[in-house]
Formats: C-alpha cells, structure tokens, sequence
C-alpha cells in the first residue's frame, strides 16, 4: 500500500528502488493512480532536495585519499548547482592537508566553499568544508594534497537535470521519507510520508540478573570526639521554716476494767491402764556398809505448836 499525498488518493503499488550510480543517492519511487508517469532515472534529480546537504568522508591512507562509499583512491564526485555540501576532512593527517581548489596548482580562493584553505590546505579534528556550489561555478574543480601535487582528485560541477518529467512525477527520499513532486517548474515538497503505527512488538524476556557482588570492607570507626566539660550547677535555695506543731489534746481517764469470770470445775481424770508385768530384776549387788547416822534433834518453834492444836479440816 503506498502512502498517501496531501492532494492525491492512494492506489496498491511495489515501489522499486531506483538508484543514482553518479552520487549513489538511492530514492524509492512512489506510484499513485492519481499522480503522473513514473518517474525515471534521468528524470531524477543527481542529488537531495535543495537544502539538505550531502556529506562526503575523506580518508587518508598513506599516500592516497578515498571516500566513504566510493571505490578506490582519489574518486571521482559530482556536485549540483545551487547545493550544499560538507567535506569532513578529519581523518587527514598532517602529511597531506587537503585543499579544494579551482584547478590543478590554483591556490585562488574557491567562491562558496567556507572552511576552505585554498592555499595550505586542512587536516585533522575540525577539518570541515561547506560548500554551496554557486551558479556560475565551473564545470570541475579539484581536491588536491598541499605537499604532493599528484595526489589530486575531480569534482564535476552539473545542472540539475528536469526535462522529461510529467507534473505530478514524485519520489521519496529514503532517508527521512520526504516525498517531493515535479510541478511542471521544479520538485516540491509535499510533506513527509508517515504510514500507520505498527502494532507494539512482543516485551523480550527479561534478561538473568548479574551475580551480586562482593561487599567491600568496612571503614574504620573514626575516633570518638571529646566530651564538653560539665556546666556549673546552680545554688541550692534556702528551705522555708519549719511551721509549729499545735498543742496536744488532754488523754482521757481509762475505763474501769470488768470482774474476772469463774473458772469451770476440772473434769474427772480417767482410770489408769493396767502396767504390764514387770521384767525380773536382776541381782542386786552387795550393799556397802552404812555409815552411822548422826540423830538430831530440834524443839518446834511457837508457831508451829500453834498449828499443831488447830483442828483438821478434814
């Protein structure tokens, strides 16, 4: 399905890819039902819409200059009329600075080529020429070595070609998809074509987490800082006095204490159990002698005559 133009319907088409040998610019043409002819490669323009600039990468391998995209040493460019283009010249050693110039040996300044140094040449990091190739510029110029006169290479100069194309006539370019139109005077620019948001792809799998890593030795402890001298306490304030104690309260007159109770008759004391029957004794021993006994005899006193003569209460 081809895109579709601001002013045109689209049709079902197979773009073919149409490639410039001269500048190796490769577009994609676009076919619509509602557009011109088919547009050709003669009928192309050699290069991208005015105002984009192409970039030409020069190297320097020993005694030789090449450029990114094209075969061997010292290749031949092409430029267009009223174009802007950039010349990095940064892989150029210091050996062979490099200069574009008009012709061979001419060190005159080259109209429209800014950063350029016709007579000593540039190299190295910030070595970039622009060159916006003036109407009127010759039909070749040349690159040339400052040091090795031999080490030279061609830029041919063209117009750019418009006959055969039919209004309508288009082709995107493929780098950032603007797509241009022949409108019988020149190529405009009819926006860049910007087809339907794809679907959102699948979410990959997530990937192996990375082994943890060893953990580093602990700092050492820094020392502990001194401790600030203790502040002053404050006086002790005074302690009020004491207040007095009140009078003591008169004791009143103890009770009188109550008469002693009787005391009950003592119960009766059980018979005596039988003693059981009494082991033999055995012999007695000899019994010493008795001493004599002293008899001694002492008169009752008066009081005890008294009670002698009262009368037994039993």
């Amino acid at each position: 399905m081809c895109p579709q133009l601001p002013h045109a319907g689209a049709s079902d088409c197979t773009p073919p890819e149409i490639s410039n040998a001269g500048l190796a610019f490769a577009y994609s043409v676009l076919l619509t039902s509602a557009l011109g002819a088919v547009a050709t490669v003669q009928d192309l323009p050699l290069g991208p819409p005015t105002g984009t600039a192409e970039t030409f990468v020069f190297q320097n391998p020993g005694f030789a200059y090449t450029v990114d995209g094209y075969g061997g040493n010292y290749p031949t460019l092409s430029l267009i009329r009223g174009r802007t283009y950039v010349f990095n010249f940064t892989a150029v050693t210091s050996g062979h600075p490099i200069a574009l110039r008009l012709s061979d040996g001419n060190t005159s300044s080259v109209p429209g080529a800014q950063g350029n140094d016709s007579v000593n040449g540039v190299y190295g990091l910030g070595a970039t020429v622009t060159y916006t190739v003036p109407s009127d510029a010759p039909n070749s110029i040349v690159y040339q070595c400052r040091y090795h006169s031999s080490m030279i290479g061609t830029i041919n100069i063209v117009a750019e070609t418009i006959t055969s194309n039919t209004i309508n006539d288009s082709y995107i370019v493929e780098d950032n998809g603007d797509i241009y139109v022949w409108d019988g005077t020149s190529w405009y620019s009819a926006g860049q074509i910007v087809g339907p948001q794809g679907l959102t792809g699948w979410t990959g799998s997530q990937g192996y987490t990375g082994s943890l890593g060893y953990t580093g030795s602990e700092g050492y402890t820094g020392s502990l800082g001194y401790s600030g001298s203790l502040g002053y306490s404050g006086s002790k304030g005074f302690t009020g006095s004491i207040g007095f104690s009140g009078s003591r309260g008169y004791t009143g007159s103890q009770g009188y204490t109550g008469s002693e109770g009787y005391t009950g008759s003592e119960g009766f004391t059980g018979s005596a159990g039988y003693s059981g029957s009494r082991g033999y004794t055995g012999s007695l021993g000899y019994t010493g002698s008795e001493g004599y006994t002293c008899l001694l005899y002492t008169s009752p006193s008066p009081r005890d005559r008294q009670k002698s003569r009262m009368p037994s209460s039993a």
